[in-house]
């Protein structure tokens, strides 16, 4: 399980890099083992001279991602994408 959606976004980092954000550098093997996914997005954030709101930056990056993917690959997104359509 999943303990922030900054999951979701660290799991396609084209969305990040649209946003211009480099340096990425984190590990993509298992990212259900990040204990704060939001401190490392913030951490991205910061190695690229740019502060990372929770709120403001999320509802951004998160309309881009493809959720085709998160749903194959994150059971969490697809139990909200159902909860969603009850």
């Amino acid at each position: 399980m999943i303990q922030e959606a900054e999951t979701w976004i660290l799991s396609q980092p084209d969305v990040l890099k649209k946003e211009g954000l480099k340096n990425l550098s984190y590990n993509r093997t298992d990212l259900t083992r990040i204990s704060n996914p939001s401190d490392l997005v913030g951490r991205i954030y910061k190695d690229n001279g740019r502060n990372y709101h929770k709120v403001r930056d999320f509802i951004r990056l998160f309309p881009p991602l493809d959720a085709g993917k998160l749903t194959s690959t994150f059971t969490d997104f697809t139990d909200l994408i159902e909860a969603l359509k009850q």
